[in-house]
């Protein structure tokens, strides 16, 4: 009895908060239990943040002692910590330090490698299959590197606004199917086809 409870209770609370959210955005009068709602959600978030960071740190110290990567486990406790350091004790100054500093920069190079890494892997794939969907991928790839390049020609501003407008539509496209794969995961959990909190 006890463990079916455990099983099926997380998925009657989910359920039923989730009714009660969409009911929120249904009746304009009902708008003033979505807050409470959020800020019990926002905490939960926080405790399940708190509990991954502790099993990340806890997992590369067990690597550390079986003297399995200890390098990069160690390369990972210390970023962590440095990390949970700012955060605590810098807590005005952290979001330029972190985000200014350390994570712009990164996206800023992974972006820039990206084309590179698509053209290479576009060459590697013709060397051992020669088919339409490669030539095409690797045309989109070139065309990708060469029309970041900054400099001002007329004929590659031409085709970068042709780029543009084209991954502005696979985007749009990509974001209406997020939301579409959000509602249909939402109405699964809502109507008991999913139970994601008792697996």
């Amino acid at each position: 009895m006890l463990r079916r409870l455990f099983n099926i209770g997380p998925t009657v609370i989910t359920s039923v908060v989730g009714v009660i959210t969409f009911i929120t955005f249904l009746l304009p009068s009902a708008a003033g239990w979505r807050m409470p709602l959020v800020q019990i959600a926002v905490v939960i978030a926080g405790v399940a943040v708190l509990m991954g960071f502790i099993r990340l740190i806890s997992v590369h110290v067990e690597r550390i002692r079986r003297r399995k990567g200890i390098f990069y486990s160690f390369v990972l406790i210390l970023s962590a910590l440095v990390t949970l350091g700012v955060v605590l004790f810098l807590r005005e100054t952290a979001d330029t330090i972190l985000f200014n500093g350390v994570i712009v920069p990164m996206q800023s190079a992974l972006g820039a490698l990206l084309a590179v890494f698509l053209a290479l892997a576009a060459f590697r794939m013709l060397r051992r299959r020669r088919t339409f969907g490669s030539f095409c991928f690797l045309l989109s790839a070139l065309v990708v590197l060469i029309t970041q390049v900054p400099i001002d020609v007329p004929a590659l501003t031409t085709v970068r606004q042709f780029v543009d407008a084209l991954t502005t539509g696979g985007m749009r496209g990509l974001l209406l199917g997020v939301a579409i794969g959000i509602v249909a995961t939402a109405f699964r959990v809502l109507l008991f086809i999913d139970r994601p909190q008792s697996e």
